[in-house]
């Protein structure tokens, strides 16, 4: 059951994207406030990676298809313990931080794939969960060694764009069970209701293509969120979508509207929205209980993980050395084609 600590954290990272967005007079609060519960239980409670060793080949990877709403996305990356600095925050969309207005891989710590145009990062997850896949079935006892899960958070916007629908139709006929994708049906987009320009039924759209379908009627139900990715994880033979209903800009003056796509609060309505969610601390603050919460539960569950895989990886290396070292070549992209090293 949801605590009083669990309200704390989620009106926390609210504020502070919303301290982001209004120092720079720039960003998307909208989706960015109404997916917060959801990317709380996540990490708190289901992804595995490690902040000390981010790019640990057999992390979970986090695929956050509506760049846009990156600025949750950096203040998660800074509670969880990722190389992004408060500082950093306070930079948020200004040219050459470390927090630019879409993600971009190799630029920010803790960030699994760029995201641009709406649409691509659900391809893109589906690219790394066959990657994985393909892992796992391409060494002996594959499975010892890559047995992540992907993960892909996209929007109403994501799923007009027909590049989404081809690698939707894939997944589902590669049997990708280690893929899990959010779907954040807000009925909004950027000028008006989604319902000038579709009337999709989604969960039959996934379900014809051989999906999971997970339906969460309230997307501020923390304990609903984490039974969803608790059930999808328990998938053998199919990609899980998670529906998870919410309300646009929640907590704010502009709730259910499409004026807070992509339009900074400002300061006079941000700090009734912080009222709303009962949070009285300072612009770009954290209480340290926040921290201690992804301190005990991500960063712990990640190290363990981090440090089991070491161990089941080095006697696995024993027992196929020519194919640990063919995998080692291969994620350092030391690879001749042609007799070129790429």
């Amino acid at each position: 059951m949801a605590t009083n600590l669990d309200k704390l954290a989620v009106a926390s990272i609210r504020s502070l994207l919303i301290d982001e967005i209004n120092k720079a007079n720039s960003g998307h609060p909208g989706m960015a406030l109404d997916i917060t519960p959801m990317m709380y239980v996540l990490y708190k409670n289901h992804i595995v990676a490690d902040p000390a060793h981010s790019n640990w080949r057999n992390r979970d990877r986090f695929v956050l298809s509506s760049g846009h709403t990156c600025a949750l996305l950096y203040a998660m990356l800074h509670v969880t313990g990722y190389n992004v600095s408060m500082d950093d925050l306070k930079q948020f969309r200004q040219l050459g931080s470390k927090t630019p207005g879409h993600p971009e891989y190799g630029w920010t710590d803790g960030i699994d794939a760029s995201a641009g145009p709406l649409g691509q990062g659900i391809p893109q997850a589906v690219g790394m969960a066959m990657a994985e896949e393909a892992l796992r079935a391409s060494y002996p006892e594959g499975a010892e060694v890559t047995n992540h899960y992907t993960y892909c958070v996209c929007g109403d916007g994501c799923l007009e764009e027909g590049i989404s629908q081809e690698a939707i139709s894939f997944a589902g006929l590669q049997k990708l069970s280690r893929l899990i994708l959010v779907y954040d049906e807000n009925v909004s987009t950027l000028d008006g209701p989604t319902s000038n320009s579709m009337n999709d039924d989604v969960a039959m759209r996934f379900e014809s293509c051989h999906w999971n379908v997970i339906d969460v009627p309230n997307g501020e139900d923390i304990d609903a969120l984490d039974a969803a990715f608790t059930e999808a994880k328990k998938s053998e033979e199919k990609p899980t979508v998670i529906i998870m209903h919410t309300h646009i800009g929640y907590g704010t003056d502009l709730e259910c509207s499409n004026k807070c796509h992509g339009s900074p609060l400002g300061k006079e309505m941000g700090a009734k929205a912080k009222a709303n969610y009962g949070y009285d601390g300072e612009e770009f603050s954290m209480p340290e209980e926040v921290y201690q919460i992804f301190k005990d539960t991500f960063a712990a569950r990640g190290a363990k993980a981090y440090r089991d895989y070491c161990v089941k990886a080095a006697i696995w290396a024993t027992k196929y050395p020519a194919e640990a070292k063919k995998m080692d070549d291969a994620y350092a992209r030391n690879v001749i084609i042609n007799k070129k090293l790429i």
